[in-house]
């Protein structure tokens, strides 16, 4: 798989897999291959490729994405090639986060924005692999009915716009709808918890294992077009702890 970053000789993998992106039920065009590893520091090391194409334009995005050891989010870099037939841009993000908030660092046009992002403690990264958000609902506290907010740094692609990538704060609401329910999917047969993620008053289903690994995940844009983003490829490393 491609990396930004070699994986080191010391890092463990912990696991890998893939997912199809489905619009409608049916292939949009777009897939996502990811890898994690640990270091020695007990940090978490969140490799991403998403690839394809839809709609008339072509996208390859790469990410490389670290969290400590305490699972918060420490750097976050991505690079994206859109091309709509004629022309190809790149594109290239970094974000460094700390307890305090986010330094961004996002191309526009010949330049690099960069800017300060202060935060709440507590924030997460909300970013384009979906593989990536099992962190978000990682403590998420089970005990407690209800929604339970998360203030999220979210990181967007733009194609239609032709632009990079963008940052924006956002508060989005999570709740635990279900456990125990069981999940079919190409990469086999899960027993997941389901979540319902609350976006602009829309209701999206979040399915995820005992190890916070994304099984599926529907998101209803409108009554005739819904994707779908299901795993097709799962494998976890038995590590010690």
């Amino acid at each position: 798989m491609e990396t930004i970053y070699p994986i080191g000789p010391d890092e463990q993998l912990v696991a890998r897999g893939g997912y199809v992106y489905r619009v409608s039920g049916k292939d949009s065009g777009l897939t996502e291959r990811w890898i994690i590893h640990r270091t020695p520091g007990q940090a978490l090391v969140h490799r991403a490729v998403v690839a394809g194409s839809i709609a008339g334009m072509t996208l390859h995005q790469i990410s490389h994405f670290v969290l400590t050891a305490a699972r918060r989010p420490q750097q976050l870099e991505m690079r994206q090639v859109i091309g709509d037939g004629s022309a190809e841009r790149l594109t290239q993000t970094l974000i460094r986060c700390s307890h305090q908030g986010v330094r961004p660092s996002i191309p526009a046009g010949q330049q690099k924005v960069q800017s300060r992002l202060d935060l709440p403690a507590g924030y997460l990264l909300f970013s384009p692999p979906v593989s990536a958000h099992g962190f978000i609902v990682g403590n998420f506290d089970e005990t407690r009915p209800g929604r339970q907010p998360r203030t999220l740094v979210s990181v967007r692609i733009q194609p239609q716009e032709a632009l990079p990538l963008s940052v924006e704060l956002q508060s989005i609401d999570y709740e635990l709808a279900g456990e125990g329910e069981a999940i079919e999917t190409p990469a086999g047969k899960f027993t997941c918890r389901r979540f319902v993620r609350y976006d602009h008053h829309m209701e999206q289903q979040l399915w995820l294992n005992d190890q916070n690994t994304v099984i599926k995940w529907a998101v209803p844009y409108s009554e005739i077009m819904q994707w779908e983003y299901v795993l097709t490829r799962y494998y976890r490393e038995q590590l010690q702890a």
